[in-house]
C-alpha cells in the first residue's frame, strides 16, 4: 500500500522509489513479491511499460511465475485483461501492452534495460554474484526516465554475515529506518531489536517469534509445527 500509494496523482512521481523487505523464510516472500509485481502491472498506465522480477535460481523463478499465472487463472476479469506467454514467462496487459517478465537474475540481460518496475528476490544469494552491485546500479539507472519507476528487493537473512550488495543495501535500510540518513527507500525489516538478538533466551522464546514472522499461524507449516 505504501509503495503504490506514494504515487503523486498530479505529477505521477513516485515518492517511495525503493523497497527493501527483510523477512524470514516461510512467510510467502516469493509468492507475495510475484503478486505485488502483478499488481504493479495492473495499476500501470504507461503504454508498453516494462516490468521485471528476478530470482536467484530457476526453481524460484518458476514458483513466482506459477503464483502469477495461478492468480490470473482464478479470476475471469484478469484472464480478459492479461495475456500469459507461458513459454517466455511473460505476462502482457492487453490494453496498455505493458509486460511483466519473470526470470533468473542475469546481469547481461538487466544491464542497460529501462524499467518501470523491478523486483529482485533473495538479494543475499544474488550478492554472491560478482556483478550484482554493478547490475543493481544499472537497474537504478534504468529507472531515471520514468518518474513512477520503483525497485523492490526482498530477501531473507543469510546464515553468514551479509556481504557485498546485501550488506550495503541492508546497512542503508537500517540507517533510514533509524533516522540516520535520508532516502527514497522504504525499509521493512522483520528483525528483533538488538537487545533481543543478543539475548538467546529472548529469541528462543516462542512468544517473541511473531515479531519477525508475520505469517505465523496463517501457513500450514507453522500450524503443524
Amino acid at each position: 500500500r505504501s509503495l503504490f500509494g506514494s504515487l503523486d496523482p498530479v505529477t505521477r512521481h513516485r515518492m517511495i522509489r525503493e523497497l527493501l523487505l527483510l523477512i524470514p523464510k516461510k512467510n510467502s516472500k516469493t509468492t507475495n513479491g510475484a503478486l505485488m509485481m502483478l499488481t504493479a502491472l495492473l495499476l500501470n498506465e504507461r503504454p508498453h511499460a516494462p516490468f521485471i522480477m528476478t530470482a536467484p535460481v530457476q526453481d524460484v523463478a518458476d514458483l513466482a511465475f506459477s503464483a502469477v499465472h495461478g492468480a490470473i487463472e482464478l479470476d475471469a476479469v484478469l484472464k480478459k485483461k492479461l495475456h500469459v506467454r507461458e513459454h517466455l514467462k511473460t505476462i502482457v496487459h492487453r490494453e496498455t501492452k505493458a509486460h511483466l517478465q519473470i526470470m533468473t537474475f542475469d546481469p547481461d540481460v538487466l544491464t542497460g534495460k529501462r524499467l518501470c518496475g523491478s523486483l529482485i528476490d533473495e538479494v543475499h544469494v544474488i550478492a554472491r554474484n560478482p556483478k550484482a552491485s554493478k547490475t543493481i546500479r544499472q537497474v537504478r539507472g534504468g529507472m531515471v526516465p520514468f518518474p513512477e519507476a520503483f525497485l523492490a528487493m526482498i530477501t531473507t537473512m543469510p546464515d553468514d554475515p551479509p556481504v557485498g550488495v546485501m550488506k550495503a543495501e541492508l546497512s542503508k535500510a537500517r540507517d533510514i529506518r533509524d533516522g540516520l540518513r535520508m532516502g527514497s527507500m522504504l525499509p521493512v525489516l522483520y528483525e528483533l531489536p538488538r537487545r533481543m538478538q543478543e539475548n538467546s533466551a529472548a529469541w528462543r522464546d516462542p512468544k517473541n517469534w511473531e515479531i519477525v514472522t508475520p505469517n505465523l499461524g496463517r501457513s500450514g507449516i507453522f500450524i503443524l509445527w
